[in-house]
């Protein structure tokens, strides 16, 4: 579900390039618009299919786990641990690429919708710490250490990227309140 969270990120961006695309206002920004809208979108499918891939790693190692350690099948757990990081570790760098086109359209964009580009930010935020909960439950199910402290680490920085991305993000809408 975390995944999921992302790919709502994305559509509400893509929502606000909607409403600012065909602004007189904006004309100059609409290469950016343009250029944003098909990242975000191909982040939204990709989330969209991860979140599929997430569920389906997740039931194979469940499914595995409880296979006596004599069953051939339980080889297989290893491959089933790896799918179980990696999709959660791809959507949160998807998450990372999303707060960078928000922070792309700000300013960029109806000034009206500066609201949705904020929650935008905070969704991208909430699914990239969601993200790498989920990361870091499967983290413990590896064998290899310095596998497993390169990963975290590699979650732990799209995490800390994505973040300091969405509150650039969520400072700009604020100014612009004002």
């Amino acid at each position: 579900m975390a995944s999921v969270i992302g790919a709502l990120s994305a559509a509400l961006a893509g929502m606000v390039i909607g409403y600012s695309r065909d602004k007189k206002s904006l004309a100059e920004h609409r290469p950016v618009l343009e250029q944003e809208a098909g990242r975000l979108s191909h982040a939204r499918s990709m989330l969209l299919r991860l979140a599929h891939e997430d569920a389906e790693a997740y039931t194979w190692v469940s499914e595995l786990q409880r296979l006596p350690s004599d069953d051939v099948r339980a080889s297989d757990l290893p491959r089933a641990i790896d799918l179980a990081i990696e999709a959660p570790l791809a959507s949160l760098g998807l998450c990372a690429e999303i707060a960078h086109s928000l922070e792309q359209l700000v300013g960029r964009s109806n000034r009206m919708l500066r609201s949705d580009l904020a929650i935008a930010a905070v969704l991208a935020g909430a699914a990239a710490r969601a993200c790498l909960w989920n990361v870091r439950v499967n983290l413990e199910l590896l064998s290899d250490a310095s596998k497993r402290t390169r990963l975290h680490d590699q979650a732990q920085t799209l995490l800390n990227t994505t973040l300091a991305r969405a509150e650039r993000v969520e400072e700009a809408c604020e100014s612009e309140a004002s």
